[in-house]
């Protein structure tokens, strides 16, 4: 647009400026919200409006020689009596002061948990101020969280953790619920990979830590809850894992005698390492809820002791920033413990599965639990003196969601090798990677359908050029390939039958929880093999005992979803 503009020299009081102002905002205004070139106003109007008091106005080519400069002043008025901020730039300081905000509290309440573990530690006392009456409703509460037995400590919300050997999850339970909700991690993922990496001089936690796991092994520890049940440190421990594992060098019965080495100079103890995986699943608890939790319960395999269980209460404590009670075995505190067997089953009684009755009141259950890494066969029953537990565990190592995942990856490897001239992918790493994540998704999508495809493009390459994967898995390849791994599940079902003095047809029910419990043939060998053709030995039938699986709850959540329902009993 031409600027109308009257030639600076001509400015000679305050009315012509105050004119001119105007005029230069009208015509700014103008420019800025039509988005088209005008055509310069008339002559007459623009007169008008640019006539100075003195009624003295320059025109011809004098006006036109300082046209620029007129422009530039009538831009600089403009911007020195109306400034208009960007809505955009507004919400983006909006939105970085709220991003600052909110990790400006993370680090003060991680500083005073900090500060509250010392002075625990240190046997010091909190002094508060009597003086100081604008605090004495916070210092209140601070006595409440801290102080006193029982369920003083225990406050809402409540989380239920289940830290898996392979996957973790978090449920929340706030006063105004009554069923516990999955929290979603930063990824929007119901669970979380239960691995912790040293990278970058730092530890990661999830899933982060997971995609090292093939790219440096010796830095990425995982199955932390195995090493967090042993008692006693055995040279037998190390070729079953990855990553360096050694003797502590501390002779306190207090701690476990197993260290994590990882590569970088990182040492761990299974606590220290349970304590970081789990404060990752607090904090994303947190950052949903905008609230610290007042009472956590963390489901432990069942066949922990109660060496092991009192390490994994300092470890939930350590990781929620919550204290361990003062009753015999670390009981009434803000954190409690409870077998992974009696959380389902109090799962499946809260979701409507079975009665109270069924569940607590009648004949025990046979919990089995086949997870990422291992399978538990436990009996649950309820004792009137104490209470609802384990009355017998069996767990085998050799049967689980991931050893169904190799024995795909080698039935692919081999495939890939009959078709691609004896080229193996089981020297490259990165190729091995790819093939373990394709086969788990194999596998999980064998669970509803009746085949998968598995197309991974540019797997390797040789002199010949690249080399691409494509194969067709079927629900009855897997079932073969896995069927050796299933009937493993057999003798831990024996021996714990025969360990709590029951048979089959003693049992209420058995109940199927765990993530590999989705695929339909293991479902199918618990009933038919098991229970029907009566696994508690020779002789012995099944008795028409029904065999259990919840469709309200899936069954790798119903673990951390009963330890929220136990917990929010323990509230009530």
């Amino acid at each position: 647009m031409i600027w109308e503009a009257v030639p600076r020299p001509l400015i000679t009081d305050g009315t012509a400026m105050a004119g001119s102002m105007r005029a230069a905002l009208f015509l700014s205004t103008s420019a800025r919200y039509s988005r088209v070139i005008r055509p310069p106003p008339s002559s007459a109007s623009t007169l008008a409006l640019l006539q100075p008091s003195n009624g003295t106005y320059q025109s011809g080519s004098g006006r036109r020689r300082q046209n620029l400069i007129n422009r530039k002043e009538a831009r600089r008025l403009f911007r020195t009596t109306r400034r208009t901020e960007s809505p955009v730039l507004i919400g983006i300081v909006v939105l970085v002061g709220a991003t600052l905000a909110h990790y400006f509290l993370r680090a003060a309440q991680r500083i005073s948990k900090a500060d509250a573990k010392k002075e625990k530690s240190g046997g010091k006392a909190t002094v508060h101020d009597d003086n100081d009456d604008g605090d004495d409703e916070d210092d209140d509460d601070t006595a409440d969280n801290k102080a006193g037995t029982g369920a003083s400590k225990r406050k809402f919300p409540v989380l239920g953790l289940d830290m898996g050997s392979l996957q973790a999850c978090v449920t929340c339970v706030t006063s105004t619920e009554t069923s516990p909700l999955v929290v979603e991690n930063h990824e929007g993922r119901r669970s979380t990979p239960s691995f912790i990496a040293f990278e970058d001089n730092h530890l990661v936690v999830g899933q982060l830590a997971r995609r090292a796991r093939w790219r440096a092994p010796a830095s990425v520890a995982f199955n932390l809850q195995r090493l967090l049940g042993e008692t006693t440190y055995d040279d037998k421990l190390r070729p079953l894992f990855p990553f360096p594992v050694e003797a502590s060098l501390t002779s306190d019965k207090s701690e476990p005698p197993v260290t994590i080495l990882l590569n970088g100079g990182r040492s761990l103890t299974p606590i220290e390492a349970s304590a970081r995986l789990l404060e990752d699943l607090v904090a994303t608890a947190e950052h949903k809820l905008q609230h610290s939790p007042g009472f956590a319960v963390l489901a432990i395999p069942s066949y922990f002791g109660a060496q092991a269980k009192s390490w994994a209460l300092r470890a939930v404590a350590d990781g929620t920033g919550l204290e361990v009670g003062e009753e015999e075995g670390g009981h009434g505190g803000g954190v409690e413990v409870v077998e992974d067997a009696v959380a389902a089953l109090v799962c499946a009684h809260y979701s409507g599965a079975i009665s109270q009755q069924e569940a607590f009141l009648g004949k025990p259950w046979l919990v089995v639990d086949v997870g990422g890494l291992n399978a538990q066969v436990s009996i649950v029953a309820l004792d009137p003196e104490q209470g609802l537990g384990v009355r017998g565990n069996r767990t085998t190592w050799a049967v689980g969601g991931e050893q169904v995942d190799w024995a795909l990856v080698q039935w692919l490897v081999e495939d890939f090798k009959a078709k691609n001239e004896g080229l193996d992918l089981g020297m490259d790493r990165m190729a091995l990677e790819r093939l373990y994540e394709a086969a788990e998704a194999t596998k999980q999508e064998l669970s509803s359908k009746v085949s998968s495809s598995v197309r991974l493009p540019f797997i390797t390459a040789d002199h010949r050029g690249p080399k691409h994967l494509d194969a067709t898995v079927s629900r009855a390849l897997i079932e073969k390939l896995a069927s050796p791994i299933v009937a493993q599940l057999e003798v831990p079902f024996r021996e714990v039958l025969k360990e709590g003095g029951v048979e089959v047809r003693d049992l209420e029910g058995v109940l199927l929880s765990g993530g590999s419990t989705r695929l339909p043939f293991v479902g199918d060998f618990v009933r038919g093999r098991l229970v029907g053709g009566g696994g508690g030995g020779e002789g012995r039938g099944g008795g028409g005992t029904k065999v259990v699986v919840l469709e309200e709850v899936p069954p790798e959540e119903m673990v951390a979803v009963g330890a929220g329902y136990y917990g929010r009993a323990l509230m009530d």
